[in-house]
């Protein structure tokens, strides 16, 4: 029952919109009463939050899948990729309920830390940037992806919160992926250098 009530709850949010997310709406949609969703949500942000837990975990599981793909990439075009998810997934959220996501984003930046699993980003993007070792300018990838993941999480937040415009931008992808080359990659030149 709890899925089909977050299943609905989803549903009311992409097909109508989030005006019309109330409890009331939501129970017809999963076809419940509305006293059997309250035995599970205390309210319709109890239902929105549970929506936006599934959607960053979807996210997450998804992205278990790219480590491989990623790391067989340059590494520019690996960054540019990850950057990419980034912004479709801050987007994608935004995009639900702009008013919920806004007020609770940083539950669901790259670099929030789940409870049940450590820091997924880190640990994804530090795969990813061991098999480019000799192009980084960090001597320890697992420090690299640190500081790649909170420093795309931050950017990320700080535009939603104080720039929202910036998000729709399509050079501010362009953008974080120069500033995330130039803090985690070695210069082009010293590459060249040791061929």
């Amino acid at each position: 029952m709890v899925d089909a009530i977050v299943q609905a709850g989803l549903l009311v949010l992409r097909e109508e919109g989030p005006e019309q997310l109330t409890t009331k709406r939501i129970a017809e949609r999963a076809g419940v009463a509305v006293g059997s969703l309250y035995q599970y949500f205390a309210d319709k942000d109890d239902v929105l939050e549970a929506v936006f837990r599934q959607q960053h975990e979807e996210f997450w599981d998804a992205a278990a899948l790219w480590v491989p793909k990623l790391a067989a990439l340059p590494l520019a075009q690996a960054v540019a990729l990850i950057v990419d998810a980034g912004l479709k997934r801050h987007n994608a959220l935004r995009e639900m309920h702009p008013e919920f996501y806004l007020d609770h984003s940083v539950r669901y930046t790259l670099s929030t830390f789940h409870p049940n699993g450590g820091d997924r980003a880190t640990k994804w993007v530090a795969m990813i940037l061991d098999c480019h070792r000799d192009e980084l300018a960090i001597s320890s990838t697992e420090r690299a992806a640190f500081l790649m993941t909170r420093a795309l999480g931050g950017v990320l937040l700080t535009s939603l919160r104080e720039r929202p415009r910036y998000l729709a931008d399509p050079s501010l992808r362009d953008d974080l992926v120069r500033m995330v080359m130039g803090l985690i990659a070695r210069p082009p030149s010293e590459l060249r250098d040791e061929s």
